[in-house]
């Protein structure tokens, strides 16, 4: 203790300084420093010009001088007392690098995010510390032509020496009509091109320029906005009303044609004879295959309410069994066979048929006859397949 005591002595009262090595990053540390600078300098002139945003048309420089700051710190050769680069130790080495996290956040959420690319291009040359910008020509065309010449117009009217001038609105709303509409179309223009589009600068100027023009000029066409407001509000009822009278139409013709599912193997025969409307040109007599007779209504139609009692009537000979597949439908193999035995009623189906289908305009449909056939058909084959399923 006593040698120690009288160095530590030796040193306070020589007044000698001591520089020790406390930190590992010391020699980092200036390029830390200048980086922290360049990065506040851009984000001073972001938020400087954050109302309305414009970033990519105002702080271009600032954002250049911080790229390029960024660039010579990841490439300095300078290394830590412990053996580490610099450039490593301020954007990989800790956790959290806040260095590299506020470099990557003015990157993606200030400039990527205000579009700039779209109004201006930037010529890198990092090695040489040459790096140039240029703006695009669309933006050109917008800022130093249409929006400069609408801005001079409207300042040369203001500031007239004519007190009328200056009080009144209205003449600046009739004398740069012309440039504004100019600058809209050209905004506008651009605006809905789907692979075109502006930076944010300049979406942000045009909606404030429309603002001071409609809101604060007081330039906008009132009675043309009403109108369009009205128009909407009449297209709109006009529109809800088509659609209603649609639905309601529809649901009404729904209700109107329904569907009806008919078994024909459970309809009694008719008690009663029917009459159908047919033309002069068919009401000739004719014979049936079991030589019933058809008979002539007082009208000139055809009655053949005597064929079908007569058919219903008739007791159908025992139908074979044999050859019945058992496991096909039965039911339809039992119709095959019968319908030798009402080819009388098929007869008469089919001459309807042909009647109906050579006259283009006729009233006339063969409803009852498929009817007719049908349970006749069934009448004869059902008793037969019940039997063989028992």
């Amino acid at each position: 203790m006593g040698p120690l005591f009288l160095i530590v002595a030796y040193l306070s009262l020589s007044g000698a300084e001591v520089d020790l090595p406390w930190t590992l990053a010391g020699p980092c540390e200036p390029f830390v420093q200048e980086l922290a600078k360049a990065q506040s300098r851009f984000v001073e002139c972001a938020t400087n010009n954050s109302i309305p945003p414009s970033v990519c048309l105002d702080c271009i420089g600032d954002y250049m001088n911080f790229r390029q700051i960024e660039y010579d710190t990841r490439h300095i050769n300078v290394t830590t007392f412990d053996g580490q680069t610099c450039s490593d130790l301020i954007f990989n080495n800790y956790v959290v690098s806040y260095g590299a996290e506020i470099t990557q956040a003015l990157n993606d959420k200030i400039w990527e995010q205000s579009r700039c690319s779209s109004c201006l291009w930037i010529d890198w040359k990092f090695e040489t510390r040459e790096s140039r910008y240029t703006f695009n020509n669309q933006t050109k065309r917008f800022y130093n032509v249409l929006y400069s010449s609408w801005r001079d117009c409207v300042e040369n009217v203001t500031q007239s020496d004519d007190a009328q001038l200056m009080d009144s609105n209205s003449t600046v709303c009739t004398a740069c009509k012309a440039q504004f509409n100019e600058l809209f179309a050209y905004y506008w223009k651009i605006y809905i091109e789907p692979d075109t589009q502006f930076c944010v600068d300049i979406e942000a100027l045009m909606n404030d320029t429309m603002h001071l023009w409609n809101d604060v000029q007081g330039c906008s066409e009132r009675k043309d906005r009403q109108k369009e407001t009205n128009l909407v509000v009449y297209t709109s009822i006009a529109l809800f009303v088509l659609t209603f009278l649609f639905y309601m139409g529809s649901y009404a013709q729904g209700e109107r044609v329904s569907r009806r599912l008919v078994q024909y193997s459970r309809l009694d025969p008719p008690e009663t004879n029917r009459s159908r409307l047919l033309s002069s040109a068919s009401s000739a007599n004719f014979q049936v295959t079991n030589n019933a007779s058809v008979s002539m209504g007082a009208s000139g139609s055809k009655d053949y309410s005597h064929i079908h009692h007569s058919l219903h009537r008739k007791e159908y000979n025992q139908v074979s069994h044999d050859g019945i597949d058992a496991n096909a439908d039965q039911i339809g193999q039992f119709r095959e066979r019968c319908e030798e035995k009402v080819a009388d009623l098929k007869a008469v189906l089919d001459e309807c048929t042909n009647r109906v289908q050579s006259r283009p305009n006729t009233e006339e449909t063969c409803h009852q006859e498929m009817c007719d056939y049908i349970q006749a058909l069934d009448h004869c084959a059902l008793p037969a397949a019940w039997k063989h399923l028992k």
